[in-house]
């Protein structure tokens, strides 16, 4: 299992700080994150700053990472206003 944590408003939207899942890519876990919580819109949600054990991933590759045991992906949302 690996663990994701949420920060802004993805973690308000949700409503909970983090959560576990079984071995998958990145993208199969957003896929899961969508199905489970309907509420979170998918482009705001892949347009995320993401980080894989403390470490930015950026571009679609990042996409493509196989997260494992003992792996944390980071999400935080991107902020708007001014």
């Amino acid at each position: 299992m690996f663990e994701i944590k949420f920060f802004g408003w993805i973690r308000s939207e949700i409503g909970i700080p983090k959560l576990s899942m079984s071995e998958r890519t990145v993208m199969e876990a957003l896929d899961e994150i969508i199905k489970c919580y309907p509420q979170i819109d998918k482009s705001q949600l892949m347009q995320s700053i993401m980080f894989i054990n403390q470490k930015p991933v950026v571009g679609k590759q990042r996409l493509s990472i196989k997260l494992k045991a003992g792996d944390e992906l980071a999400i935080l949302s991107l902020v708007s206003g001014g």
